[in-house]
């Protein structure tokens, strides 16, 4: 028997109030705000949040370091771009 995702009961919880959750979520979107501000300091612009949680998770984000943008294609899209660009750097060596 499979359990319910607890992500819609988390993030119910937080908005209703329950700080607890609130915590928890706040959590996550601290180790997200930490990965972005390290893709920025990389020297990415924009970064695409993709997956289940990017819309729910978005507003418990803090950081500005880097613009949150909307996907231009798939993550299957965004897998073969990078699998051409690999191969154009492959033939190049």
């Amino acid at each position: 028997r499979r359990s319910p995702p607890a992500a819609p009961v988390l993030f119910t919880a937080a908005e209703a109030g329950d700080r607890h959750a609130a915590d928890i979520i706040e959590e996550a979107a601290g180790h997200l705000d930490h990965m972005l501000l390290r893709l920025a300091e990389a020297g990415a612009r924009g970064v695409c949040l993709m997956g289940g949680l990017a819309a729910v998770l978005r507003p418990w984000l803090k950081t500005v370091a880097v613009e949150i943008v909307e996907p231009r294609g798939s993550a299957l899209d965004g897998a073969l771009l990078l699998a051409c660009e690999l191969a154009r750097t492959l033939d190049a060596l």
